[in-house]
């Protein structure tokens, strides 16, 4: 007995870290496949600054420091 599946919950996990356009392809792959829930994670969401930041700590051989979010 052969069982056809279709995958429904997709998880995509970022090492390092996801930007706002990432979070913008799943929330319109979402929208355009209603039968597939993707769900994007990472370690951090960038923006420009903490981006600029990391490219910055890169050419300088340092590691970023994020500042936790205050809400």
């Amino acid at each position: 007995m052969v069982m056809k599946t279709r995958i429904q919950d997709v998880i995509v996990f970022i090492a390092g870290s996801a930007t706002y356009e990432e979070s913008l392809a799943v929330y319109n792959i979402n929208k355009q496949n209603p039968n597939i829930k993707v769900i994007l994670g990472g370690t951090t969401i960038h923006n420009f600054q903490s981006f600029s930041n990391e490219i910055v700590s890169a050419t300088n051989g340092t590691t970023p420091r994020y500042k936790p979010r205050s809400h």
